[in-house]
């Protein structure tokens, strides 16, 4: 099994090392096939089943039926992104579909093992939430700008311009 270097990803940047020991301690590493299905489009992201997964190794799939009953290929993901963050943190329906493309090893967090970190590390707890929310904040700009292009009309930049964790 790999080992878990969460410094790796952007997202947990503002975190000390003991923090990562923490948040390292109550993730599971996982080793997925080819055409596993990780989060389906359209399915409630209920406390039991709402994950957050960071990419280790391997290449995910983003897809959405947009428009049409077929599934629309949106980006591909690989080693250092994550998924998963809108759901695990409300109970709402999931956008899109997340689908191994390759052999794809994740570290998964699930929300019950987070929810009690705050029993027993609030102060870790906290600064996780503030890094998730500068994630948010900062894929909220980059929708922003979309919004903005797609009023200009203009969608040549659209792809490069958003980046979704």
């Amino acid at each position: 099994m790999m080992d878990l270097d969460l410094s790796e990803f952007a997202l947990f940047d503002a975190l000390s090392k003991s923090d990562l020991d923490i948040l390292q301690g109550i993730m599971a590493v996982e080793k997925n096939p080819p055409q596993h299905v990780f989060l389906s489009e359209g399915e409630r992201g209920a406390a039991v089943n709402s994950h957050l997964y960071l990419i280790l190794e391997g290449t995910v799939t983003v897809s959405a039926k947009i428009h049409t009953k077929a599934d629309t290929k949106l980006r591909m993901m690989r080693e250092g992104q994550f998924f998963g963050l809108i759901s695990f943190l409300d109970d709402g329906r999931r956008s899109a579909t997340y689908t191994a493309k390759t052999e794809v090893t994740t570290a998964r967090l699930s929300r019950a093992p987070f929810n009690a970190l705050f029993q027993l590390h609030g102060d870790v707890h906290a600064r996780i939430q503030m890094a998730v929310a500068q994630q948010l904040a900062g894929d909220i700009r980059g929708l922003e700008g979309l919004l903005i292009d797609a009023a200009q009309g203009q969608t040549a930049g659209i792809r490069k311009r958003f980046r979704p964790s």
